[in-house]
């Protein structure tokens, strides 16, 4: 499929949504947190359909006007490590509610943050 292709990061607890952040792929190295209205929405309707809980991420791929999901996946991206740069603090809160305590609030997002992935190697040997 061609198209823009986004990564939603999410928190639910059990099939209820709570939040999202969706990453677009602006190219291989960077990224960025939009807020996309239309993913946050399938991405929910997802959570409450499968009942999931914690830390997720859905892959959309928009292909001629309309989103194709991609793949579900019940665990936590690799990059959602990313979305803290924007204000969420999904792992923070994933643990709160598996220890049942109150989830600490999200600082409002800061939509439109670019990430850009630096990758160095360092010879130690």
């Amino acid at each position: 499929l061609d198209g823009e292709e986004y990564s939603v990061d999410c928190l639910g607890y059990r099939g209820g949504f709570i939040a999202g952040a969706p990453r677009f792929y602006v190219d291989k190295h960077l990224q960025r947190i939009d807020n996309n209205p239309e993913l946050l929405e399938l991405s929910r309707k997802l959570a409450k359909h499968f009942g999931l809980s914690f830390l997720f991420n859905t892959q959309f791929r928009r292909h001629r006007g309309t989103w194709h999901l991609i793949e579900i996946n019940t665990r936590m991206a690799a990059g959602m490590h990313r979305t803290r740069k924007a204000g969420f603090i999904f792992l923070q809160q994933a643990l709160e509610l598996l220890l049942e305590l109150p989830l600490t609030p999200t600082d409002t997002p800061r939509w439109g943050t670019e990430i850009f992935k630096r990758i160095t190697y360092e010879v130690v040997s």
